[in-house]
């Protein structure tokens, strides 16, 4: 079934899917799997952390808000989704255990409000209905798209890093 035939509690059904594991994944999340990792490597927090950055971006998309400033990324900053990444990991790489528990929590606890009052038609509204400012190119393409590459997707891009991470911190 495509994201576009996908119906709201079908899409939600889908997001809550992917938060249960980023919640299996966190709830064991302490100070020795929160520790930094050799070089330029991500620890499982750094993926939970960039996780909930995003989430926040679709929050702020979905809201009529800034996106770049929802993840931290100053005015006339980078606009390519790497050097995006990289100012989030930057930004929030700092953070603790409990503090990435935290944005977590909170930031999936914005995007349940903000999804909320959305209705299945809304869900087909392109990105330029939601971000007039910012529509570019796929801008008519409908928003289910963005819902499910910063949700449920997104989790499946970094869940067998993370799943690695939490394992060998556990053995450890």
């Amino acid at each position: 079934m495509s994201q576009g035939k996908l119906t709201k509690e079908q899409l939600l059904e889908r997001i809550e899917g992917g938060w249960a594991e980023l919640d299996r994944l966190q709830a064991g999340l302490d100070a020795e799997a929160a520790a930094r990792p050799p070089g330029d490597e991500w620890g499982l927090k750094d993926h939970l952390a960039h996780i909930a950055a995003w989430e926040l971006s679709l929050v702020a998309l979905l809201t009529g808000g800034d996106r770049s400033a929802a993840v931290g990324v100053p005015p006339g900053g980078p606009h390519e989704t790497d050097s995006i990444n990289a100012v989030i990991q930057l930004r929030l790489r700092g953070l603790t255990a409990a503090e990435v528990r935290a944005l977590l929590r909170g930031t999936h606890a914005q995007l349940r409000d903000a999804l909320a009052p959305l209705t299945d038609d809304d869900l087909l509204l392109p990105y330029s209905h939601y971000q007039p400012k910012e529509a570019g190119e796929s801008g008519n393409q409908p928003v289910i798209g963005w819902i499910a590459g910063n949700t449920y997707d997104h989790v499946r891009e970094h869940i067998d890093a993370m799943r690695a991470l939490a394992g060998s911190a556990g053995s450890s």
